[in-house]
C-alpha cells in the first residue's frame, strides 16, 4: 500500500509540473491559458514544417543592405521539426524504463545484502564466533 501512494504521489506530482511547464514565461500563472489550449498550441508548432517555410527553397539571397551584421564567430545552426516518436517507439522507451528500474532496484538489493553479509562476517570476527 506504501509503494503504490509513493507512485500516486510521484505521479501527481510529475502532472502538475509538466502543466505548468507549458505556460509561456512572459505571461503570469493566474492568466496563462487552459493546460488543454496549451498542449494543442504546442503540438501545431511541432507540426513538420517544408523548405520554404524554412527558407530552405530556391529563394534568391536578401540584398546587402538587408543583412543584418552578426558577430565573429556567430554560426547560426537551423532547427529542423522533426515528427513525433510513434507508438512503437513510445511503448519501447516505457518497455525498456521498467526493465531499467526493475534491474537497478535488483542490484540495489543485491549490493545492500552483500553490505549486510560482509559487516556480518566482520562483527562475527571480531566476537569470536
Amino acid at each position: 500500500m506504501g509503494a503504490l501512494s509513493i507512485i500516486g504521489v510521484s505521479l501527481g506530482v510529475g502532472v502538475a509540473v509538466y502543466a505548468l511547464s507549458l505556460r509561456s514565461p512572459d505571461v503570469p500563472l493566474e492568466r496563462s491559458e487552459p493546460v488543454r489550449e496549451r498542449a494543442r498550441r504546442w503540438l501545431r508548432r511541432r507540426a513538420v514544417s517544408t523548405g520554404d517555410q524554412l527558407r530552405l527553397g530556391n529563394e534568391p539571397p536578401p540584398p546587402p543592405s538587408a543583412a543584418t551584421t552578426v558577430p565573429k564567430g556567430f554560426v547560426y545552426v537551423p532547427v529542423l521539426a522533426t515528427r513525433a516518436p510513434g507508438w512503437r517507439v513510445r511503448l519501447g522507451s516505457i518497455v525498456g524504463l521498467i526493465a531499467l528500474v526493475a534491474i537497478a532496484s535488483i542490484a540495489l538489493a543485491f549490493g545492500v545484502y552483500q553490505l549486510g553479509s560482509l559487516l556480518n562476517r566482520t562483527i562475527s570476527g571480531f566476537v569470536g564466533r
